[in-house]
C-alpha cells in the first residue's frame, strides 16, 4: 500500500485524524478497512467498535472498496 487516504468521519470522530501526509507513519494509528488514521490508540479503538467501520469490514471480505463516513451516515438515515 503506496499511501493512507484520510477521509472525512462521522460527528462522533471530529477532529481525531492525523491528515499530515508527511507524518511518521510508526506515529500514525490507522484502520486499512475504512482508510482512516488516528492521532491515538484510544480512539483506533473507539471506531473500530462503530458501525462503520463493521460495514467497510463486510465490504473488504467481498472486496469492495471502502465508503466514507459521509456516504455511510446517509446509507443509514
Amino acid at each position: 500500500m503506496s499511501s493512507i487516504i484520510v477521509q472525512p468521519s462521522a460527528a462522533h470522530m471530529q477532529g481525531t485524524f492525523q491528515s499530515t501526509p508527511d507524518a511518521p507513519r510508526s506515529s500514525l494509528f490507522t484502520c486499512l478497512a475504512c482508510h482512516v488514521a488516528f492521532q491515538t490508540a484510544d480512539i483506533q479503538r473507539e471506531h473500530y467498535r462503530s458501525d462503520w467501520h463493521r460495514y467497510n469490514l463486510k465490504r473488504k471480505l467481498v472486496e469492495l472498496p471502502p465508503v466514507s463516513a459521509d456516504v455511510f451516515t446517509q446509507k443509514v438515515l
